[in-house]
């Protein structure tokens, strides 16, 4: 009796198993031959497919994919598990307990927008997680372009879902991610690439270490494939913190918010060849260019720490360039948005000026008054007047000696001009003024310069200024002038 049950419990599982085998092979088989007869747009090679019943899982390997529009992918290996039962009795909703993709490439092109078709087949499906491991992108959205490269991409979604239905915005939902990406570079234009070594985020946080934005020529080399004057830009971050990042929308734009960015260790040179002609491109300024932005943006607190900045131009062609450089550059910015009836954006600077001088900066302004009203309050203390001769000479052809004690300025500027008031105190503070455009003491206007300095019986001097804007130049152009025209109005 009991080798009688033995062998029918034997047959059973036998039977079991045959049909489990002969179930796996026929959905495999139905499953080769749905992608060999898909007429869509996109193509595919697998060398080989496998599914389990008893798992409900469907393993692809060596997938390829190739579209009529170019966009290609080849992927080492996609495993489909915990497929619902429930998706054999429903042709608009599936669910899926996970999706896993490895060793993924992927090259796509940027696509011509299509209007929406709102008779396309509506369909909704949840995902309990994706996970990608071990992934590169790259991704071309102009034909003269380098293309937007990410590699060793992992991307872990969680409780997705995909519904089509064209009455939602939002076709794409998830409630956590967990990303990291390596190598990301980011053509800006056909000179200057953004750059991110490594970059870690989830729904709320985002860490980029060693960012960078650099110019693809050298500072010489860069003059040949230029018309006009071009900013050449280095620029070095050691890392960006962004907390609380969300991506919402409002009143149909895209809106980006965050509660702190923080920017650590930046390290920025720009250098620029005055001998070639001025752009006449209008420039706006911060306010209308966070106003114009085409999305929406939110971030209540920036703060830079611990930076550094150098600005050189060529303003001669038989001269080294002259540079300024601030160290120790601290800043925080209140209030960055673009958003209506927001307030004003704070910005508090403290630095050093070419090495020891204390230099700070409060600069207000709000997006939302048409005019780009701002003001600037700033001063700067103990400037050996030396220090700044590789900037002055060449651009104001005068050399400086002595000392400047402090310098204190307040603008108050719009679009078109700007006026205020800067006192300049000094001790033994002496100009040299040079014939333009050669290395020639001028000696009668340096002595009448001089003549006037001496004879002031204060050591210290306040004007009223008055500039206007040249609009085909930026803000710090502006500011330049105020600075200058200061500077002039109270040494000669």
């Amino acid at each position: 009796m009991k080798k009688k049950y033995i062998k029918i419990i034997f047959l059973v599982v036998a039977v079991l198993a045959t049909l489990i085998i002969v179930a796996n092979l026929l959905i495999t088989n139905f499953i080769e031959k749905k992608i060999a007869q898909n007429n869509s747009d996109y193509s595919f090679e697998i060398t080989d497919v496998n599914t389990n019943i008893l798992t409900r899982t469907v393993t692809l390997k060596n997938v390829i994919i190739h579209s009529k529009s170019k966009d290609s992918a080849s992927i080492k290996k996609v495993e489909i598990s915990g497929i619902s039962i429930n998706n054999l009795f429903s042709k608009n909703n599936f669910e899926i307990e996970k999706i896993y993709v490895e060793n993924g490439d992927g090259y796509l092109r940027k696509k011509n927008s299509a209007k929406k078709n709102n008779e396309q087949k509506n369909f909704k499906i949840k995902i309990k997680e994706i996970e990608v491991k071990n992934t590169n992108l790259s991704y071309n959205t102009a034909v003269e372009k380098e293309p937007i490269k990410v590699e060793n991409i992992g991307v872990i979604l969680n409780e997705v879902i995909i519904n089509t239905n064209h009455n939602l915005k939002q076709v794409f939902k998830y409630e956590k991610i967990l990303l990291t990406a390596e190598n990301i570079e980011l053509p800006i234009n056909n000179h200057l690439n953004f750059k991110i070594d490594k970059i870690k985020a989830n729904k709320q946080y985002i860490k980029a270490s060693n960012v960078g934005i650099k110019t693809l020529y050298s500072k010489k080399e860069l003059q040949k494939h230029v018309t006009v004057q071009t900013d050449w830009i280095n620029l070095d971050i050691d890392s960006i913190l962004i907390d609380k990042y969300q991506h919402n929308t409002y009143r149909d734009s895209a809106l980006y918010e965050a509660n702190n960015l923080k920017i650590f260790k930046g390290n920025i040179e720009i250098y620029k060849n005055k001998l070639l002609p001025e752009p006449t491109k209008y420039k706006p300024l911060y306010s209308k260019a966070l106003r114009n932005l085409p999305f929406k943006l939110n971030i209540e607190h920036l703060e830079i720490i611990n930076s550094r900045i150098k600005y050189a131009e060529r303003v001669k062609n038989y001269e080294e360039p002259g540079n300024i450089v601030f160290t120790e550059v601290n800043s925080t910015i209140e209030n960055i948005n673009s958003m209506e009836g927001n307030g004003e954006t704070k910005i508090e600077i403290n630095s050093k000026f070419m090495d020891n001088a204390d230099f700070k900066l409060l600069w207000n302004f709000d997006i939302n008054n048409k005019a780009d009203f701002f003001t600037l309050h700033g001063n700067m203390k103990n400037l050996s007047a030396h220090q700044i001769n590789d900037f002055v000479e060449p651009n104001m052809n005068v050399e400086t000696s002595g000392e400047i004690k402090s310098i204190v300025f307040n603008v108050n500027a719009n679009e078109n001009v700007a006026n205020g008031s800067f006192e300049l105190k000094y001790d033994d503070f002496k100009i040299t003024i040079k014939k333009k455009n050669k290395n020639v003491v001028n000696k009668f206007f340096t002595n009448v310069a001089n003549l006037f300095m001496k004879n002031d019986k204060n050591d210290n001097k306040k004007v009223e200024i008055k500039v206007e804007r040249d609009k085909q130049k930026s803000f710090f152009n502006y500011f330049w002038l105020c600075v200058r025209e200061g500077t002039l109005q109270t040494v000669l």
